[in-house]
């Protein structure tokens, strides 16, 4: 599994190319919207640069609540994701291509309403990555990177006990491309 940074679209599209398409098994990127209602058009127009699409565009800071769901649709596609909850900003999805079978873990999601922005899926069809869990997480600036990292621990440990396929993605406001401190530390020993 590899999993890496780019710089623009440029970059992504020519390791497409270079790893012929055939061999990638699955991708997702991650966006951090800051209200994906007012960016969504922005966001389609951004993703249409690609020479392919991603199976999964992960939202973090979706900024959404029940009443804008039907405005949140993007072609061939499917949106799940969890609300920001009688307050502005938060928030977190994941747009799905429609030709995956999704179950929603209801069972995860229901238990962490308060405690932590997360939302989990389960890829149960498509051959080549069913039985594979996909984690969305935000982490606001003012919370703390301990108990967060303790929290998503606890998930994956529980996730783990399943033997699947987990993948994590989202913005957990920890800089991990400078010089490693104790907060990085934190989530990089998850």
């Amino acid at each position: 599994t590899r999993c890496q940074m780019f710089e623009d679209v440029k970059e992504i599209n020519d390791i497409f190319n270079k790893d012929n398409s055939n061999d990638i098994l699955f991708n997702l990127i991650h966006f951090n919207t800051r209200s994906l209602k007012n960016k969504l058009d922005d966001l389609i127009k951004f993703l249409d640069d690609f020479i392919f699409r991603f199976d999964i565009i992960a939202i973090s800071e979706s900024w959404l609540s029940d009443n804008d769901m039907d405005m949140i649709s993007m072609n061939g596609y499917n949106y799940f994701g969890r609300n920001s909850l009688n307050k502005r900003g938060g928030g977190v999805g994941l747009f799905i291509q429609d030709k995956y079978d999704i179950k929603v873990r209801h069972d995860i999601n229901n238990g962490l309403l308060s405690a932590l922005e997360i939302f989990v899926v389960e890829i149960i069809g498509g051959s080549q990555i069913r039985n594979t869990v996909v984690v969305v997480a935000y982490r606001p600036p003012s919370s703390s990177v301990k108990v967060y990292c303790e929290l998503i621990d606890n998930v994956l440990t529980q996730l783990n006990e399943k033997n699947k396929n987990i993948i994590v993605t989202g913005d957990f406001n920890i800089n991990l491309t400078v010089n490693m401190n104790e907060n990085s530390n934190l989530l990089m020993e998850i």
